[in-house]
Formats: structure tokens, C-alpha cells, sequence
């Protein structure tokens, strides 16, 4: 039954990318703010090779969602990924150092295998 007006993405083909997009209006700026992101998935048909990602885009002003593709600047990106010897559940965190100025992606050092379950996880 799930929540009242909760929505899924449901994918047909394997191997592809899909993306749904949604901003935040205004632009919202996590500085000295705790933030939660939260998301689920259910492999209803287990996950060969591919993955599952949420992915927080980092502002850019005059950035239409059409635009959104792969290569697109992210500050977090989170969820399974599963292909070859690879099956683990990212949790990347990218930000510019202060000092530097240098883009970094911060990685889980242990991240947790993808349950091959058909619940929602």
C-alpha cells in the first residue's frame, strides 16, 4: 500500500539510464545545516550489471533539467551499483577544497554489499 502520493520509477530495460529530475526552489545551501537525503529501491528483477544512484546535482544557474545526463556536477550520490566484481552501495561526497581549490569525491572506505532480495531497501 505504501504512502499516500509516494511515487516510483519503474525501468523496462536493463542496461539503460533513466533519470527523473527535480529542483529545489529556492536553491537550497546546506552550510551549517544538517541535512538528510534518503531514498529507496527494490530490484524487483535482482540487478545483473547497473545501478540504482541518487544523485544530488550541484547548483549551476541556467542549468535546464533536459541537460541532466551522466557527466552532470553532483555533490552526493548514493545508491547500489553492481557489475563484475563490483556490488556495493556508493555513498560519494564531492566538494571543492578550500584550500586547493581542487574538486575531490570523498568514497565510503567499506561500503555495504547491494542485497540481492526483492524487498525495498
Amino acid at each position: 500500500s505504501g504512502i499516500v502520493g509516494d511515487k516510483g520509477l519503474v525501468v523496462t530495460e536493463p542496461a539503460r539510464h533513466y533519470a527523473a529530475f527535480a529542483s529545489f526552489d529556492p536553491v537550497f545551501d546546506p552550510k551549517d545545516k544538517d541535512v538528510v537525503v534518503q531514498y529507496e529501491v527494490r530490484l524487483q528483477e535482482g540487478l545483473e550489471c547497473g545501478g540504482a544512484y541518487l544523485k544530488l546535482a550541484s547548483h549551476s544557474s541556467g542549468f535546464k533539467a533536459k541537460d541532466f545526463n551522466n557527466d552532470t556536477p553532483y555533490a552526493i550520490m548514493f545508491g547500489p551499483d553492481k557489475c563484475g566484481g563490483t556490488n556495493k552501495v556508493h555513498f560519494i561526497f564531492r566538494h571543492q577544497n578550500p584550500l586547493t581549490k581542487q574538486w575531490e569525491e570523498k568514497h565510503l572506505k567499506n561500503p555495504p554489499s547491494i542485497k540481492m532480495d526483492k524487498l525495498t531497501h
